[in-house]
């Protein structure tokens, strides 16, 4: 069985992500997935992506490789560098893995988890910047209002 399009999957969905497009995730992600991030905790995908995306100025992805599982059927990872330049001026560089499940039927991505260590994502307190989450929620919302 190939597994070509999952790797296809993979690869625009580095592309969104590079590119801060809320577009292409919706495209990629089934209308009831969410993503588990490490900084942001549980999310629905497209609520995650809206506020990634608002607190991102710039994003640099190097894949390293991309995993297709032997035991899990519709399991793959991306390893890969991420560079991460915040809105508010902070800029860092960290190796991510992203282990995807994707439906059965449509092959979108049903749920994400993020895997990254951070301590190079915090700022001086301590906190992650996920607790901004709360206010960036609002402000997206005042947006599109």
């Amino acid at each position: 069985m190939s597994h070509q399009w999952m790797e296809d999957r993979i690869l625009r969905y580095l592309d969104g992500l590079r590119k801060g497009s809320l577009e292409i995730m919706q495209e990629l992600f089934t209308a009831r997935a969410e993503v588990k991030s490490p900084l942001y905790g549980l999310m629905p995908a497209m609520e995650f992506y809206e506020v990634l995306f608002a607190t991102t100025t710039k994003s640099e992805i190097d894949l390293i490789d991309i995993q297709v599982s032997t035991r899990h059927r519709r399991t793959a990872s991306a390893l890969f560098e991420y560079g991460w330049k915040l809105t508010n001026g902070e800029d860092t560089r960290f190796k991510c893995v992203d282990v995807f499940q994707f439906a059965p039927l449509r092959r979108r991505i049903s749920s994400l988890t993020i895997i990254y260590d951070t301590r190079l994502v915090r700022d001086e307190s301590g906190q992650p910047y996920a607790s901004n989450v709360p206010q960036l929620e609002q402000n997206i919302a005042l947006q599109g209002a």
